[in-house]
């Protein structure tokens, strides 16, 4: 199955990669698809319209700036489809928005995601996964920003588990950006208290980036996650390539490395991890990524596993 998947997937980009684009073709899906994800995007603004008028009915917008804003936010749905090293084959859902309403867009914000119990499959479909939340339930936010500009963003966050197990958890994080001539740094610090089950949890990150030249850029990041019922800290060592070879075509190649701190073990190795990420751009806002991924786990006796994933996403924005 993987061979025939991978097979497939390289005569594709082939065939995109030095096909005559000039030459006409057939309607596709996507362009049928593409009136019904403008009346989606349409009702979705419309709605959010309406609630920012019924939260700020006394300040007025001229519809230009209104706009602007309203056609920043997004929402992002992917299917993924990964092959096992058991030979089995899962589908998943993944879901990640921001919704940016105009007269209160300087202080709160509203976010929906969903992502998977697994750290590596999370940072397949999606990366920017939360990875200090391993669960597949779907989570709403309500997001308020203390300090919001281009250099530094201070927040408070009050987020639910609306599957069951049910859950309320309180955040507070904090991200500094640094750009200087030649790279870019980002200082990343949060954490979260859930009432329920009283789980505490911090999480710390700086990430490296370096633009090499109109083709490559390379980030180098670290994080670090302590999580007080579990009474284990785990540290995230990930060196990423990207590669984009047109507007269409790109690659990422990524290795990284987790250890972990407990009562039995000091930062011992607990899982390696490298993929090739390919995406291809059907459309702005439509594309499929092909992802053959290697993982050596501690709970599998560093044992090899291949792993395979598809994903196909969609997003729902008239910002691109």
């Amino acid at each position: 199955m993987k061979k025939i998947i991978l097979i497939l997937f390289i005569l594709f980009f082939l065939d995109n990669l030095f096909c005559d684009t000039k030459v006409p073709k057939e309607k596709s899906f996507l362009d049928s698809f593409a009136p019904m994800r403008e009346s989606i995007i349409d009702g979705y603004y419309n709605f959010l319209k309406k609630v920012d008028n019924a939260l700020c009915a006394n300040e007025d917008l001229n519809n230009t700036k209104l706009e602007k804003i309203i056609y920043k936010n997004r929402l992002q749905v992917i299917t993924a489809l990964k092959h096992n090293s058991d030979e089995t084959l899962r589908p998943y859902l993944y879901i990640r928005g921001n919704i940016i309403l105009p007269k209160t867009n300087k202080r709160f914000e509203f976010t929906i995601d969903k992502q998977t119990e697994s750290k590596s499959l999370n940072q397949n479909i999606d990366t920017q996964y939360d990875g200090a939340i391993k669960d597949e339930k779907i989570h709403l936010g309500f997001k308020y920003n203390l300090v919001k500009n281009d250099y530094f963003n201070f927040y408070t966050k009050l987020g639910a588990r609306i599957n069951k197990p049910t859950d309320v958890y309180g955040k507070i994080g904090a991200i500094k950006y640094l750009n200087f001539k030649s790279f870019m740094l980002f200082f990343d610090a949060k954490i979260y208290k859930y009432l329920l089950n009283e789980k505490l949890i911090a999480s710390s990150s700086l990430n490296f980036i370096k633009p090499l030249n109109e083709h490559f850029m390379f980030e180098n990041d670290m994080i670090l996650t302590w999580r007080k019922v579990e009474k284990t800290t785990e540290l995230d060592y990930i060196l990423k390539l990207y590669h984009t070879i047109n507007s269409k075509n790109s690659f990422e190649y990524r290795l990284s490395y987790t250890a972990q701190e407990n009562n039995l073990c000091y930062y011992c190795p607990k899982e390696y991890e490298a993929h090739i990420r390919y995406r291809y751009t059907l459309k702005k806002w439509a594309y499929l990524e092909l992802i053959p991924q290697l993982i050596k786990r501690k709970e599998n006796h560093f044992v090899t596993e291949e792993f395979i994933s598809l994903n196909f996403g969609v997003i729902f924005t008239k910002w691109l």
